[in-house]
């Protein structure tokens, strides 16, 4: 029996814009999960990784791939097992349901829940800092 999983049609406009200026966009879970990974590829998401119980080895293997170090990249995490990877990065931000655990190692605390735009909210704070935010915004009303 799969679990209910809900996506925000925000966070998935958000990865988009991500990848739209050149951002490599990854999803590490620890769920394997049919919907996520459906998800995830109608998203444009190249690197898609499920069934994951060692997220900071995979991230260290993806990064290596991609040539980046842990500190030029952002992660969003909720739980314990985010935490080895968020305690890592350049970035690291957590929904508003975040356990208290994480929340103490976050950057940022998102206003929103995950599943409700979280995701979209740290998209958009990463569009701001590389100063794309207004640019993709102007060209929305073309």
């Amino acid at each position: 029996l799969e679990h209910l999983k809900v996506f925000d049609s925000l966070d998935g406009h958000g990865l988009k814009m991500l990848q739209s200026i050149g951002l490599k966009c990854a999803i590490i879970s620890g769920r394997k999960s049919e919907m996520v990974q459906k998800r995830a590829q109608s998203l444009g998401l190249e690197h898609i990784f499920l069934g994951v119980e060692k997220k900071t080895l995979v991230l260290h293997t993806l990064l290596q791939d991609l040539q980046l170090t842990p500190k030029q990249c952002a992660a969003i995490g909720d739980d314990w097992p985010d935490l080895g990877v968020l305690k890592q990065v350049g970035l690291a931000a957590c929904p508003a349901q975040a356990h208290d655990e994480v929340k103490k190692i976050a950057h940022y605390i998102c206003a929103r829940n995950g599943g409700q735009g979280a995701v979209r909210e740290v998209c958009d704070l990463i569009l701001r800092a590389q100063d794309c935010y207004s640019k993709l915004l102007l060209e929305s009303f073309q």
